[in-house]
């Protein structure tokens, strides 16, 4: 039997709006590509921009391609994502479908630490917020599970500790309220346009306010 022939779906997404958060996104297909390797060759050969319009420039406001891995008799479901910034580089991904299981990410694997403030991809706004905490890391991960194993490992049908990819986020104060979000890591952003000192400041004073969700 033959294997699913799997197809890498290109998508763009940009902003040249006004840099107001949320700012509004725009999402296209760029084209359908039989392997990452053909898929990469074609990013490489589109302009690159100048340093200065890098996600929060003058004229672009935001820019990143994704590329997405189906089969064709299973076109419904994601087999793989990959995220790549402005200049069309590797910014992360995985292979696999979305239901993989998230085994932890160590803070060396982090491109951010707590008390930075970040853009992030959510609904399809561009928003901006303050890193509280970093994905879950392994060792607290297996740590977790032992413990639902010791406190259910008795009963019939105990429940399971499992992450999947969606799990792989960082927790991200947006607002009062306990106005917070949990993005992918792979749609945070650093913030190469400065926001005003009034919201950095609110921020930095809130986020100081709060304890670990």
């Amino acid at each position: 039997m033959e294997s699913p022939t799997p197809i890498f779906q290109l998508s763009i997404t940009v902003n040249h709006g006004k840099m107001k958060f949320p700012v509004n996104l725009e999402t296209s297909t760029l084209g359908y590509f039989s392997g990452l390797t053909e898929l990469e060759s074609f990013l490489k050969s589109l302009p690159e921009l100048p340093a200065s319009q890098h996600y929060y420039g003058k004229d672009i406001g935001f820019r990143i391609f994704e590329a997405k891995k189906f089969y064709l008799d299973q076109t419904s479901s994601t087999m793989g994502h990959w995220v790549y910034d402005a200049d069309g580089k590797l910014y992360g991904g995985y292979d696999g479908p979305d239901d993989t299981p998230f085994r932890g990410r160590e803070a060396s694997d982090c491109n951010f630490k707590p008390g930075e403030i970040v853009g992030f991809i959510e609904c399809g706004e561009l928003e901006v917020g303050i890193i509280l905490n970093l994905p879950i890391d392994p060792a607290t991960l297996l740590n977790r599970k032992e413990k639902v194993r010791e406190r259910y490992g008795n009963i019939d049908n105990p429940p399971v500790f499992e992450l999947d990819q969606s799990d792989d986020s960082y927790l991200v104060l947006t607002g009062p309220a306990n106005g917070h979000s949990h993005p992918w890591v792979h749609h945070v952003f650093r913030m190469n346009k400065p926001i005003s000192k009034k919201k950095r400041n609110y921020f930095i004073n809130f986020s100081r306010l709060m304890k670990p969700l």
